[in-house]
């Protein structure tokens, strides 16, 4: 190595790096870390939002899409509560009871989509997809987190994550092979896989997800993990 100033010797100055260069470099690790877990969300999102699409653009002869095909009451029962929240509530009444009663319920969920769906002009069941399509990302992110912490190789994030996502368990493969022919598989009818999960009702992939994350940052155990997965919880 050269020496400022000794004789003979060249003097060498490091270029000041360009603008941006160091943002760069900070956020190239975290894109690459994140490419496994991003690409199998796209791929379980677009195949779960294809049959919404197909069928609002062309339901059968005579009939119209209410935008679900498992759960509607459910649904509409929800979106009870987000029509109250798109227009202005954020304590919101039970429609289901005739007798008058105060507001009284406080549900952030159905509050997000009422907010998404004013903002949207009045698209109650757009806004409930999209709230699902971001609640299925950060529900695939945390499945990666839970698969790094189990110690799986960077190498089999993505045949792993889409291992987890798609598996149906044993009621999938029942369900599939038709038999016994008047099986009604649990596991599919609840919701307990994030395949049928993402694909039949953004509420269980928002519950799920709030799980995960609760947990994950309960078990870190730091002070304020431990306040974070406590509100997750909450």
């Amino acid at each position: 190595h050269a020496r400022r100033g000794a004789p003979g010797a060249l003097s060498q100055t490091a270029a000041p790096p360009p603008p941006g260069a160091a943002l760069a470099l900070e956020k190239g690790p975290v894109l690459r870390a994140l490419r496994p877990a991003l690409l199998a969300w796209a791929l379980v999102a677009g195949l779960c939002t294809v049959p919404y699409l197909r069928a609002h653009l062309r339901p059968p002869a005579g009939q119209v899409f209410v935008g679900s095909f498992y759960f509607v009451d459910d649904v509409y029962n929800y979106l009870g509560y987000a029509q109250q929240a798109e227009d202005g509530a954020f304590l919101f009444r039970n429609k289901l009871t005739l007798e008058p009663h105060t507001p009284a319920l406080v549900n952030l969920e159905w509050w997000l989509v009422g907010r998404l769906s004013a903002l949207l002009g009045g698209r109650p069941l757009l806004a409930w997809r999209l709230l699902g399509l971001g609640a299925s990302l950060a529900f695939v992110l945390l499945v990666d987190a839970w698969l790094a912490r189990a110690g799986l190789p960077r190498s089999h994030r993505l045949p792993a994550l889409m291992l987890v996502l798609l598996g149906g368990g044993l009621g999938g493969i029942f369900h599939t092979i038709r038999w016994p022919p008047a099986l009604n598989p649990l596991d599919l009818s609840t919701g307990l896989f994030p395949f049928i999960e993402i694909l039949a009702n953004p509420h269980f992939v928002c519950g799920t997800s709030l799980f995960m994350g609760a947990l994950l940052l309960l078990l870190r155990g730091t002070p304020r993990a431990t306040a974070g997965g406590v509100a997750l919880a909450t």
